[in-house]
């Protein structure tokens, strides 16, 4: 969907303006890149791709300030004018962050940018799901979360942050030979349930997974995205969720340019905010070549719904990092890291380092 926007000047993406819709990677270089050539390389990118929007400045932040920036990189909402890319690099030019709002690109959009900014290709083993059609329509798609808003409510994250804007980054890395989105899936899950508000007998767990149509093979930047709805019950494996994500079609996008839908969204967003949509979402950009010029790499996808909990992953080489993201709001630190070490405790092969 194109970027537009509101009265606000707020940039929305699917018809919502309640988050900021910034998608970010943090990658540590083994090389160092100079800002200047970042800057003319994502000019060039910018020019090739005009809905990425004017070509970003490239800011400097010092490493003790580079948690802060990042979170203003995920918070702060685009507005009508600015770049829909954002970089930062620290001074020694070893550790990059790049965002871009979701409407722009999505999580392997991200890494064609990361690719341009570093002047290095950069693939995923992520495989897309091609034109595969919704399993129903939008407007179906609609009444039965509202039919669910009633009766079977998605179990949310017991609240246990502070009075304090903006979002919440934490990441955690491992070594870990191979991680499948199914395997992410589950163990986030279990991981999650463990933390989820138990109301009036609703426990249902539900998880959003994010995907691309296209592979990351040859990524470019570009929103491709999609989604499925899966229940996750206590006897969920594997297995089950990968057959759902090959057999079945996504959750249906929200049809562009009408007063009608932007008016279900909104209400969907709103006044039934607490009682639709996921528990928790997962994206995995799955194993990342950047022919090794990255040695690591964090991807934080977005975070929506009033106790939205996220989760992203990324391997390099036999690095995994899995990140989770949320509202400072809804999670302290300590419980998303607790939430994150039992999430790698759950993964079928422990793993070490």
């Amino acid at each position: 969907m194109p970027a537009a926007d509101t009265a606000q000047g707020m940039i929305p993406h699917a018809g919502d303006t309640t988050v900021s819709w910034s998608v970010l990677v943090q990658a540590r270089l083994r090389e160092a890149v100079g800002a200047r050539q970042v800057a003319r390389r994502l000019a060039a990118t910018s020019a090739e791709y005009p809905h990425l929007g004017p070509a970003p400045a490239v800011t400097t932040v010092d490493g003790a300030e580079l948690a802060e920036l990042r979170e203003s990189f995920a918070t702060r909402p685009y507005v009508r004018g600015d770049p829909l890319v954002r970089v930062a690099l620290t001074p020694e030019r070893s550790t990059m962050v790049l965002a871009a709002h979701h409407s722009a690109v999505d999580g392997l959009g991200l890494l064609a940018l990361l690719g341009s900014a570093i002047g290095h290709p950069v693939s995923s083993s992520a495989s897309g799901i091609g034109p595969r059609l919704p399993r129903r329509s939008f407007g179906a798609a609609a009444l039965r979360r509202i039919s669910g808003a009633f009766r079977h409510p998605p179990a949310r994250t017991v609240p246990t942050g502070c009075d304090r804007p903006g979002d919440l980054l934490v990441t955690l890395r491992a070594r870990v030979m191979k991680l499948s989105t199914a395997d992410l899936v589950v163990a986030a899950g279990r991981a999650v349930a463990r933390h989820a508000a138990r109301r009036a007998g609703h426990d249902r767990i539900v998880a959003a997974v994010g995907v691309s149509r296209s592979g990351g093979d040859r990524p470019e930047p570009r929103d491709e995205s999609a989604y499925f709805l899966l229940p996750i019950a206590s006897t969920t494996d594997s297995s089950t969720v990968t057959s759902t994500l090959t057999a079945h079609g996504p959750e249906p996008a929200p049809p562009a340019g009408t007063a009608l839908t932007g008016r279900v969204v909104r209400w969907l967003r709103g006044a039934l905010a607490d009682r639709v949509g996921a528990t928790y979402l997962v994206s995995n950009l799955g194993a990342v070549d950047a022919g090794g010029t990255v040695s690591e790499l964090a991807f934080f996808p977005i975070a929506g719904g009033r106790s939205g909990v996220a989760f992203g992953a990324a391997t390099v080489g036999d690095t995994t990092t899995v990140t989770i993201r949320a509202r400072h709001r809804h999670l302290g630190e300590d419980t998303a890291r607790d939430i994150l070490s039992e999430l790698f405790r759950q993964l079928p092969v422990q793993p070490h380092g």
